[in-house]
């Protein structure tokens, strides 16, 4: 049995090419390169939408910011953060952006819409709870 040409040509580089094949490199570099915040966004923007956010909690006057501050927000802010609820502001973060003339702006504090539920049964919480004083301070004084 004698084999031809041809077929002694396809052997070879079938050889070849599953050689090649097996020098390959499992992983590219490229995806050992850690995520930056640009690539991180790119993936969650699906599911932030752009119309998807609801409103739990907001500036009770405009009057109550100081300095474009609002210490109840940062209180609400800082409760959502504890429990890992995403959240946003609307026109923009208190104290991020000072109008120069005096103009008093209303915040608001924004959810994804699934964690808005949530996000408000833990404001109500929060709102509902007693004051807590440092020690040796008492209200009544």
């Amino acid at each position: 049995m004698s084999m031809t040409r041809p077929m002694i040509s396809i052997l070879i580089f079938a050889f070849m090419g599953f050689f090649l094949m097996a020098c390959e490199p499992e992983e590219k570099e490229e995806a050992k390169m850690p995520m930056t915040w640009q690539d991180k966004f790119i993936q969650e923007l699906p599911s932030l939408g752009h119309r998807n956010w609801v409103v739990v909690a907001e500036s009770e006057s405009a009057a109550d910011t100081v300095a474009g501050f609002d210490a109840g927000l940062q209180l609400k802010q800082e409760v959502l953060e504890s429990e890992g609820i995403p959240f946003a502001y609307t026109p923009y973060a208190p104290g991020a952006d000072m109008d120069p003339f005096g103009m008093q702006v209303t915040f608001q504090l924004l959810v994804p819409e699934e964690y808005a539920e949530t996000a408000k049964a833990l404001l109500a919480l929060v709102k509902a709870a007693p004051p807590v004083y440092p020690p040796g301070y008492s209200p009544e004084e």
